[in-house]
């Protein structure tokens, strides 16, 4: 489990028999999302603002990195 401060809000990263999962809440406590992120279709169903915080510290190495 990993768990990542930005500006935003936090995002808590975690894995578990091979499949990751994301929870991202934001300054105020509300859940923004919160659900698999282990394959494309997956990641299709993340809000477009959590995608690019997810990818922005997945860039910065704060998070691992996706693989299809």
């Amino acid at each position: 489990q990993i768990t990542v401060n930005d500006e935003e809000g936090s995002l808590q990263w975690t894995e578990k028999d091979g499949l990751r999962f994301l929870r991202v809440v934001d300054l105020e406590g509300n859940i923004l999302f919160e659900g698999p992120i282990s394959t494309p279709k997956d990641r299709t169903e993340i809000p477009p603002s959590v995608l690019e915080r997810l990818q922005k510290a997945e860039a910065k190495g704060q998070l691992p990195g996706f693989n299809q």
